[in-house]
């Protein structure tokens, strides 16, 4: 199986430095969203907002006792398997070592009640950061709207025979010209130049159409209803409605399953736990009174 890093795709990307900062972006908006969609309130002072952060990143995260710093969040490093390929032992893995003593020198069962791991969702191979895989399409996309906007501010191709009718012209246009390249050239070489033919297809329309399709995309397999409640309501039949509200539900409820396995151990232990969808993933559609919502097609 190949394995999905979303360092290895961040620090991978070559290309221009827009497409680079596009790509950083996108990702910081799309993280935004992904590690706000459950909250997760842990006993032990443990931070929900840092489980989200590993789960969001790595797939998994670690509530674990520790020997030296006690009840702390750490990403997981599985260092055993049964045999269905499911990890049974993990050993602690943290951004920074401040004691002076290797944190990670320890493992721990998963039947052990001092380690409680969390996964993004129901089947530990699947990340829901798959979902970047998109960016690439998405800045692409973007990157051709930029280019059709550079086309229609086409430099101005000015031809002069001497310095001093170069700067009269130069002067002139510059009175009338703003926010527009010029190109001067000398007479000599002027009638062997010809000027490049930049007449492509304007469509910036269907391309950013394109790209919130894409985006959307991306939100809908986070779980999250990027559809306005009163765009369904006026445009969307009620089959379309109730279609996209199941496959929400079905990934919402995935992730939501497989927090809730790690809150239940907490609560065996007797502790306070829970977790919960944010009120604001999903807006609620109220209809009209009186109204009739037609299933089906316009005739």
């Amino acid at each position: 199986m190949t394995e999905f890093s979303i360092k290895d795709w961040y620090k991978a990307g070559r290309g221009k430095r827009s497409e680079n900062l596009a790509k950083k972006y996108y990702y910081d908006k799309f993280s935004r969203m992904a590690t706000n969609i459950y909250k997760l309130k842990l006993p032990f002072n443990l931070d929900g907002n840092l489980v989200e952060k590993y789960l969001w990143a790595e797939g998994s995260a670690m509530c674990v006792k520790h020997p030296i710093v006690g009840w702390c969040v750490c990403k997981t490093q599985p260092t055993a398997w049964d045999f269905n390929g499911m990890a049974k032992k993990f050993r602690p893995v943290f951004d920074q070592n401040y004691t002076g003593v290797d944190l990670s020198n320890y493992e721990f069962s998963i039947d052990d009640p001092n380690c409680i791991i969390f996964y993004d969702t129901c089947d530990p191979e699947i990340k829901r950061n798959m979902a970047l895989f998109l960016i690439d399409d998405i800045v692409d996309v973007r990157e051709t709207i930029r280019q059709q906007i550079f086309n229609q501010k086409t430099p101005l191709m000015a031809v002069t025979g001497n310095t001093k009718t170069r700067s009269k012209v130069k002067a002139s246009i510059i009175d009338i010209a703003q926010n527009t390249n010029v190109l001067f050239l000398d007479e000599d070489i002027g009638n062997t130049i010809k000027p490049l033919n930049l007449n492509a297809p304007f469509n910036i329309e269907k391309l950013h159409a394109h790209r919130i399709y894409l985006e959307n995309e991306i939100m809908m397999y986070l779980g999250i209803d990027s559809t306005d409640a009163p765009m369904k309501k006026e445009r969307m039949l009620v089959d379309e409605v109730e279609g996209n509200d199941e496959i929400l539900n079905y990934l919402l409820a995935d992730g939501l399953k497989a927090r809730q396995k790690a809150i239940d151990k907490f609560i065996a232990m007797g502790e306070n736990a829970n977790v919960e969808i944010q009120d604001i993933i999903r807006p609620i559609m109220e209809f009209e009174e009186g109204v009739e919502y037609d299933n089906r097609d316009d005739e």
